[in-house]
């Protein structure tokens, strides 16, 4: 755990996911937890070392698992998402859903397949829809409304000690998710964090965050959608752009991420072919009324 401010302290799991606490003159407040059971004992037992009163509410800044499963080692925590979050987690993560998981996990990760049989899914109390500051005396804490990476991405904003938390909007050390994403309202959000200005800016994963680091997510997103551009518009078909498409022009993958990279990748321009063509069937749909 390392305390980066006079109320918030980081903890960093296995996958590098950046996981918060802050201290609230009514108790911690936490930030995402992990995806993996042994990282999140491991998480629960760093906040009980900083702090022995239990956590207000936990905020997950998003509704991947990378994010949020780890929610079971707090069950008496009010659990706080935005209501889209909240929608996937409440009525898209049924028996279904985790048998799904299980079995995806079952040939590389059989202990977690296993403890995944039985431990509680993430269940939100509270689903914020735009923006939502939680009041706690004269201590507040903003929940900002971000988009692009998912439709329910949170900003975590500690404005008393300049804090915020990007959820996966920022990345360090890796390249951005595009799987979910929505590429304008990303950009968008990056411009919303640099008004923002905080002194501590913490990426979803990776050391703490720079206006480098936002050039960076900016330049990946922005040259990563125009390559799929390129090929949707001279006729390819979403899997011929998949197979052309293998890394971005000036954002090389690292050998460590090679794996989880190279799925990553795959899964971005999957769904930023999918944007220009729902773009497209807009416009045909706007031209037809």
């Amino acid at each position: 755990m390392e305390k980066i401010s006079d109320h918030v302290y980081i903890h960093r799991d296995s996958r590098r996911t950046n996981l918060g606490l802050i201290l609230s003159p009514h108790g911690p407040v936490l930030v995402d937890s992990p995806m993996l059971p042994d990282d999140a004992r491991v998480w629960r037992d760093a906040v009980m070392e900083v702090t022995n009163e239990p956590p207000c509410y936990l905020i997950n800044t998003d509704h991947h698992i990378g994010h949020s499963l780890g929610d079971w080692v707090f069950p008496d925590t009010p659990l706080v998402t935005h209501r889209h979050a909240a929608y996937m987690m409440l009525e898209k993560w049924d028996s279904t859903w985790r048998g799904r998981l299980i079995e995806s996990l079952r040939a590389t990760q059989p202990e977690m397949a296993s403890e995944l049989e039985s431990l509680a899914l993430p269940r939100p109390a509270l689903g914020a829809v735009d923006e939502l500051t939680l009041h706690i005396d004269d201590f507040p804490i903003e929940l900002i409304y971000g988009g692009g990476h998912t439709a329910g991405t949170l900003l975590v904003r500690v404005p008393q000690d300049s804090v915020l938390f990007t959820g996966d909007l920022v990345v360090e050390g890796a390249h951005p998710n595009l799987g979910d994403a929505n590429t304008r309202q990303w950009l968008e959000a990056l411009q919303k964090i640099r008004v923002l200005n905080p002194h501590i800016l913490v990426p979803g994963h990776g050391e703490l965050a720079s206006e480098a680091t936002l050039e960076y997510v900016e330049g990946y997103v922005k040259t990563l959608t125009e390559m799929v551009g390129e090929y949707y518009h001279a006729g390819l078909s979403r899997k011929d752009v998949v197979s052309k498409v293998k890394s971005v022009e000036g954002y090389p993958l690292s050998h460590d991420e090679r794996g989880r990279g190279e799925q990553r990748l795959k899964a971005s321009v999957q769904r930023v072919y999918d944007e220009y063509k729902e773009h497209d069937k807009e416009l045909e749909k706007a031209r037809a009324n």
